[in-house]
């Protein structure tokens, strides 16, 4: 047996080496060392104990670099693999957790994974039609059969009814914004209702007290209600800054605030022509100039003119002359702002139930006596309603886009036909 040298530690005798030729891989560099080689022989023969407790003294009491790097080395194998020791702790929480969710739903501790959202049947498809206008179809023996009374009850366009039912179920504008001028009572009114439905957000404006605080209760918290004047100028800027705060890009703008005042010839003053043309043309004007910078491309214009543009009315040349300068315009900013993708259209409305009617200017009798001649001399033979007015200002505003610089008659053929004695109303 090799004598232990004066810079090893001596090792107790009862442990003699087991092969002090053979080393393994890892101790091939290690010196020739007595104390050493006892060391390594018991780590060989799996007595870990020994060398634990005299690795590190063999290490402090050497004068010899290589032999204490040789004993640390085999301390340091005794130690197990941090890595190992993180794996082996993870899967066993890992295992631990899957018994313990198995165990949790075998005893209904945990509730049933969510289903997946079945998907909405296609637009168009039979499947769509069944479930959003099962009214209109009847399944017989697995054939599609038409239910022909309730379809054709529903081309009579009467609000409530089958057709107007299934307007409101098919109309989408979630995501779309909209600014309707004049949009507290009557025309403007319906189209900010009918947006807000079918998922737009809306901002309306209006410079009655009343009529703005009714439109608020009406429209709710989902329409923004605006004081602005048309005729103001000042009011208009501000008007265009709100917009640009509260709803950034514009999809639609309803130019339809206006006022409609009567009056002969030979009463027509200067206060009373410049008022009509500073609310129904000069403020149309700076509102679409003003507010076309904020509307995104493939948005659009809708300005209501008036049937009276193409009739000649005794008693409404300055309202006509207002209304002509607007039908004119949607002409020329329709080419104007071709362009930048922005639609200019106008829509006419023959006589209408708004509350314009009451503010003509014409004494009770006579105001009774032109609805009633204006009721006689209409092919349909009624006043339209304003949603009517309204459906037709949003299918231009976005279902016509392919059409630019035109004007939609909404009148009951007034403009177009000539009046019976005995046409049926609708």
């Amino acid at each position: 047996m090799v004598e232990p040298s004066e810079s090893s530690t001596s090792v107790p005798e009862e442990h003699e080496p087991a092969s002090p030729a053979y080393r393994p891989p890892f101790a091939r560099g290690y010196p020739r060392d007595p104390a050493l080689d006892r060391l390594l022989d018991a780590f060989l023969e799996g007595n870990h104990a020994l060398v634990f407790e005299q690795a590190p003294e063999l290490a402090r009491s050497t004068h010899d670099p290589a032999i204490a790097r040789a004993a640390l080395d085999l301390h340091r194998r005794l130690r197990p693999d941090p890595l190992a020791l993180a794996m082996l702790g993870g899967t066993g929480a890992l295992l631990l957790l899957l018994i313990l969710w198995f165990y949790a739903h075998r005893h209904g501790h945990l509730p049933p994974p969510p289903r997946r959202p079945l998907r909405a049947p296609p637009r168009g498809s039979l499947a769509f039609w069944r479930k959003h206008h099962p009214k209109f179809l009847t399944d017989r023996s697995s054939t599609l059969q038409y239910d022909h009374s309730r379809t054709m009850e529903g081309l009579a366009h009467r609000e409530g009814g089958p057709a107007t039912e299934r307007r409101k179920n098919m109309t989408n504008w979630a995501g779309k914004t909209a600014v309707i001028t004049g949009g507290t009572t009557g025309i403007g009114l319906a189209a900010a209702k009918a947006l807000l439905a079918g998922g737009a957000k809306v901002l309306v404006t209006g410079r009655n007290e009343a009529t703005l605080g009714a439109a608020r209760a009406e429209l709710g918290a989902g329409a923004i209600v605006v004081k602005s004047d048309t005729a103001n100028l000042a009011d208009i800027d501000a008007l265009a800054e709100r917009v640009r705060g509260e709803l950034g890009q514009v999809d639609f703008v309803f130019v339809n605030a206006g006022i409609a005042v009567f009056s002969p010839l030979e009463q027509v003053t200067e206060g009373f022509y410049d008022q009509l043309f500073a609310v129904n043309t000069r403020g149309a004007f700076f509102t679409v100039q003003k507010l076309a910078p904020l509307v995104r491309q493939g948005g659009s214009f809708v300005l209501n003119t008036s049937v009276v543009d193409e009739k000649g009315m005794p008693g409404t040349s300055v309202y006509a002359a207002t209304k002509a300068a607007l039908r004119s315009m949607a002409r020329t900013l329709s080419a104007e702002l071709l362009p930048r993708g922005i639609r200019v259209n106008a829509v006419s409305p023959g006589p209408i139930t708004t509350p314009i009617y009451g503010k003509l200017g014409l004494p009770p009798e006579a105001q009774a006596g032109f609805q009633q001649q204006m009721t006689e001399s209409n092919p349909m033979k009624r006043f339209g309603r304003p949603e009517e007015v309204a459906r037709a200002a949003l299918f231009l505003a976005f279902e016509a886009t392919y059409t630019t610089g035109a004007e939609l008659p909404v009148d009951g053929g007034l403009t177009q036909l000539l009046a019976s004695e005995g046409g049926p109303s609708a």
